[in-house]
């Protein structure tokens, strides 16, 4: 789902950016190098040794203005969600929590981004292993949303 969202960025002309685990690792194997992405030093932060990624999640909504947490009706949160809602609210920063698959999804976001001051939005969600298609309803959501 991550590669996703950085895919409709570079293709509409957004700049895209933040934070990988170290070694570029994921869960398919190396996130591919012409994503502009910089390594944490560690993989799992502090505050959540017991969360995969911890570390990047976190800097990723400690970096950005909002964070944008696409979860799939029905599907309930994991350990990861739950750890970039406890890091969006330690941080002060704004969130929205949206079924991807939704009917309305790409208005309520654009509604939604229209009415904070954002520079730098943070994308969430599960990923393609633990949510099959959810990388290409991403792509097609965000792409409406966003355009």
């Amino acid at each position: 789902m991550d590669q996703s969202a950085l895919d409709v960025a570079i293709n509409i002309g957004i700049d895209c950016g933040g934070w990988c685990p170290p070694g570029r690792l994921c869960e398919n194997g190396l996130i591919p190098p012409h994503y502009s992405l910089e390594e944490t030093p560690s993989d799992r932060s502090n505050s959540a040794p017991d969360i995969p990624r911890s570390l990047r999640t976190e800097w990723n909504v400690r970096d950005a203005d909002a964070t944008l947490i696409l979860l799939p009706k029905g599907l309930g949160s994991d350990k990861g969600t739950e750890w970039t809602i406890e890091c969006a609210l330690q941080y002060q920063k704004q969130y929205l929590i949206t079924d991807p698959f939704g009917k309305d999804t790409a208005i309520k976001i654009r509604s939604w981004l229209e009415t904070i001051m954002v520079r730098v939005l943070n994308i969430a969600g599960p990923s393609e292993n633990s949510y099959p298609g959810i990388g290409e309803q991403t792509r097609k959501l965000l792409t409406e949303a966003l355009i």
